[in-house]
């Protein structure tokens, strides 16, 4: 396993930090901060409201293109997010695909998310996103807890190569300087590909100046399109890479705040530490206790959010989904998302 980059830029061995957050939750639970046994409603709610994308990304992990899935119609979703405002869910994530080619259900939705105390993120490539359209998002600010554009570095020519679409960095890079500028709170995710690590550092700097505070980054999750070779380092790339990352955000850790996902087989051994909070709600309507998780458990369809959670919520203390989760965790090793380049001998 390699080790964890903070938000200081600190490597911690991934042991270490699993210890340490061990011990948060059993702090959390002694002070009846966290259940032992299960959260009674979901804290977070993620919905892909649709698997569609204007672009054609050449690590996506969720593979998003047209026609993939029959997706749910707009009242069926807008059915959900009542089911999910009655829940009382502390916070829901719209994303997709790209979440803007379903414009008029994604206003639908902030129309009912707007009349309750739920805290939306949404998150978008940013390429659709015109002046007419943030303003008309104006009218949810309140509700609208966060936006997360993704550009992948530094360079135009590199990024649209990455996105499959020329001109897309420009868009992209427009839409987030007029959400700041209308007052969003606005988070870039950055992709760190074998094409664009080296411009890290001028990617910090580029955010800083348009005057975006958070930048989301990870190495490309070995899933969906992520598991072409091309996209992924070799071991003898990704180690140097790495500690370069970690150094960038050590520099910069005092203007702006920088997080680097671990990798897949950390997320798999973090979550059998506490109760599951949470639940994705696929454009189909299939229910899984996370994107990097393959398992399928139903469909809101059949039962809606409140059955389905009922059904997933307590899989934390099941001995069978534990054994399951740990041997994905040893599955992982070595690292996922590195090619093997060592000879055989």
């Amino acid at each position: 396993m390699s080790d964890i980059i903070d938000k200081k830029g600190k490597l911690w061995r991934q042991k270490e930090v699993l210890q340490k957050l061990k011990g948060q939750v059993w702090r959390k639970q002694t002070g009846r901060l966290c259940p032992k046994k299960y959260y009674n409603v979901p804290k977070t709610v993620q919905i892909d409201i649709t698997h569609n994308c204007n672009l054609k990304c050449a690590f996506c992990y969720n593979d998003s293109r047209f026609g993939k899935f029959r997706e749910l119609s707009d009242d069926a979703m807008c059915a959900l997010a009542k089911e999910t405002v009655g829940l009382e869910v502390f916070k829901v994530t719209l994303s997709g695909g790209e979440i803007f080619l379903r414009k008029r259900l994604l206003f639908r939705l902030l129309e009912i998310f707007g009349k309750s105390r739920t805290i939306v993120t949404l998150l978008t490539n940013g390429t659709l996103l015109d002046a007419k359209t943030i303003n008309e998002l104006l009218r949810y600010k309140n509700c609208i807890g966060g936006i997360q554009i993704s550009i992948d570095g530094y360079d135009p020519d590199v990024h649209d190569k990455l996105r499959g679409r020329k001109g897309a960095w420009e868009l992209s890079l427009k839409a987030a300087k007029h959400l700041v500028d209308a007052g969003f709170d606005v988070a870039l995710a950055y992709v760190i590909t074998p094409e664009n690590h080296k411009n890290f550092e001028e990617y910090v700097k580029l955010a800083f100046l348009l005057n975006i505070r958070t930048i989301r980054s990870g190495f490309v999750l070995p899933l969906g399109r992520g598991t072409r070779p091309k996209a992924q380092f070799s071991k003898s790339e990704y180690l140097p890479i790495r500690r370069n990352v970690a150094d960038v955000i050590a520099k910069y850790s005092s203007m702006i705040n920088i997080t680097n996902s671990p990798e897949i087989e950390f997320y798999h051994q973090f979550l059998l530490l506490e109760p599951i909070s949470g639940m994705l709600i696929l454009p189909n309507g299939d229910v899984k206790t996370g994107c990097i998780h393959p398992n399928i458990f139903g469909n809101v369809a059949t039962g809606g959010v409140r059955m389905m959670w009922d059904k997933i919520k307590d899989l934390h203390n099941d001995r069978e989904y534990v054994k399951y989760f740990v041997s994905l965790g040893q599955k992982c090793e070595p690292v996922l998302g590195i090619k093997d380049d060592t000879k055989q001998i």
